[in-house]
């Protein structure tokens, strides 16, 4: 699921245009744009992590094998930033979306691609994107309001 990036584009892009989802499409696409800036951008190219499939090629692989750095984890990252944006604005819809990353997160180790601590790191790296993107999104949560009409 996660390897699809142009789905999850595509989703969040739903989640935006759709006004009733609008609330929480805004706060996810930010969190995930800001994740995939630290992530991909800062971290991964600085310390340049080698993945455990790198190392141990005698484990057969069910997916290809990843060509980027392993720390931080990008799918972990990226899942729990649009999770923790869900559950800033309603914890009962963001109870079963952390639910979700975390099954995403335990993936990354069952596919044998990433360690626990870039599952860690990613986890970390998802909720504080998500809590930066709710502080630039909640001053502004009035104005995707449907207005009543009197």
């Amino acid at each position: 699921m996660g390897d699809k990036a142009i789905l999850i584009a595509l989703f969040l892009l739903a989640l935006i245009i759709i006004p009733k989802t609008r609330k929480y499409g805004i706060p996810m696409a930010i969190a995930v744009v800001i994740s995939v800036l630290i992530v991909n951008v800062a971290i991964k190219p600085s310390v340049m992590r080698c993945r455990p499939c790198w190392l141990d090629q005698s484990v057969p692989l069910l997916i290809p094998v990843p060509h980027d750095y392993s720390f931080p984890s990008g799918h972990t990252n990226a899942f729990f930033a649009m999770a923790t944006a869900v559950h800033l604005k309603n914890k009962k819809l963001g109870a079963p979306a952390l639910v979700i990353a975390a099954l995403v997160a335990f993936s990354r180790l069952y596919l044998f691609v990433h360690w626990p601590t870039d599952v860690i790191g990613g986890m970390i790296t998802g909720v504080l994107s998500a809590k930066i993107g709710y502080k630039i999104t909640n001053p502004f949560a009035g104005l995707f309001k449907k207005k009543k009409r009197r």
